[in-house]
């Protein structure tokens, strides 16, 4: 017929195009995806957890604030005073401490300007537990490098829709 291309030229461009598509979808998780970033302390989340410490003990805005944050180096050297100065790193947060300089964690979790966000509402008001969002810290031996589980628009839609929870824009969106 005239004006219409052979059907193997199709079925080629039709190959090419989704080889195409697939490979720049890859490409972009791979260049997007979020890169491991070095914390100034080798912190073990699993060992603080076995001492029956909960996420509370060291984030304690997590229920009552919309950021958890962290704690400050005079709570950190508060509770490692204990150990002495044996350990590398119990020497360097005394330092700290006593410079009065905070230690500098890298933060890993990063929403855009535009999305509003409570540790609060998630934690005392939907009952969520905190691995739900930020995986399970009991076995984490090394520091966090990464998000653990991804941020995402569809990822906190599913989860609003099973909690029953407002999936109106302007419960998240400012």
């Amino acid at each position: 017929m005239k004006g219409h291309l052979p059907v193997r030229t199709t079925a080629k461009y039709l190959i090419i195009g989704a080889v195409l598509t697939v490979g720049i979808q890859q490409l972009s998780a791979h260049v997007f995806a979020p890169r491991p970033v070095r914390q100034p302390f080798e912190f073990n989340h699993a060992k603080h957890i076995k001492k029956d410490w909960t996420c509370l003990a060291c984030h304690p805005g997590a229920d009552a604030q919309s950021v958890a944050g962290v704690p400050s180096v005079q709570e950190c050297a508060e509770c490692h005073k204990s150990e002495g100065v044996d350990k590398p790193a119990t020497r360097k947060v005394a330092a700290l401490a006593a410079s009065d300089k905070e230690i500098p964690w890298v933060k890993i979790h990063r929403l855009p300007d535009y999305i509003y966000f409570s540790h609060r509402r998630h934690v005392t008001l939907a009952k969520l537990d905190c691995k739900e969002c930020h995986g399970d810290m009991k076995s984490r031996t090394t520091p966090v490098d990464r998000q653990v589980l991804p941020i995402s628009m569809k990822r906190c839609v599913e989860c609003h829709k099973m909690k029953h929870a407002s999936t109106d824009c302007l419960a998240c969106h400012k």
